[in-house]
């Protein structure tokens, strides 16, 4: 699901730089990850999103570490 609606939106922004006569490499997506949980924003990095927005610092410190408990296989 997460892979299909990143390639949804990656397709619009593509769509819109072209019509606005920009690169799409001159934008930024950025996952909103507010109340979305670790493996669901595990999901969207394994399928190339980098860049994430949270509203609350301890919010995206706390899914950080568990993020890296993952990648450690912890």
């Amino acid at each position: 699901m997460i892979k299909t609606q990143l390639e949804e939106v990656r397709e619009h922004v593509e769509a819109a730089c072209l019509r606005a006569g920009r690169k799409p490499s001159e934008v930024t997506l950025i996952a909103v990850s507010k109340t979305k949980p670790v493996p669901m924003l595990k999901e969207a990095y394994d399928c190339g999103a980098r860049d994430f927005g949270e509203n609350k610092v301890q919010e995206i410190v706390t899914k950080n570490r568990s993020c890296l408990r993952i990648s450690a296989g912890i």
